[in-house]
């Protein structure tokens, strides 16, 4: 049995004109098998990245993805142990080439989002996740 586990960053808004990093920290509560993932971002996003920080300070890639493209949203097979104590970090890259109108965080193509869709076992009761986040511009 498996569930999906969504870790990454919401709430941000990218300015006219302008590059934003977001991150999100994810802390891990219980034991579990990260299996797969679906990195995901809209049109303006650049770059996705995902590690696990692991509760001893050492940090260890998960998927680090340059030149995004919102046509080719794959599916990766991870096969990582998770354990308490344990952050999962998920950073996206944005630019908002407009001119005048800001970027929310949202579901709507024209909006942007940064999660990875993660397949995780055993099931997990709660979905997303993001214990923290912070902004760079």
């Amino acid at each position: 049995a498996y569930s999906m586990f969504v870790p990454g960053p919401n709430l941000f808004m990218i300015s006219p004109q302008s590059s934003l990093s977001v991150t999100g920290h994810c802390e891990i509560e219980e034991e579990m098998t990260l299996m797969a993932g679906m990195p995901h971002m809209h049109e303006i996003g650049r770059d996705f990245s995902s590690e696990v920080i692991r509760a001893d300070g050492s940090v260890e890639s998960i998927i680090d993805l340059a030149g995004w493209s919102f046509e080719a949203q794959l599916f990766y097979k991870y096969d990582i142990k998770l354990y308490p104590g344990d952050t999962l970090k998920t950073t996206c890259l944005f630019y908002n080439d407009s001119e005048t109108d800001m970027v929310f965080f949202g579901a709507k193509t024209n909006d942007e989002m940064c999660f990875n869709f993660a397949y995780v076992t055993p099931p997990l009761d709660r979905r997303f996740c993001n214990d923290s986040q912070s902004f760079e511009e």
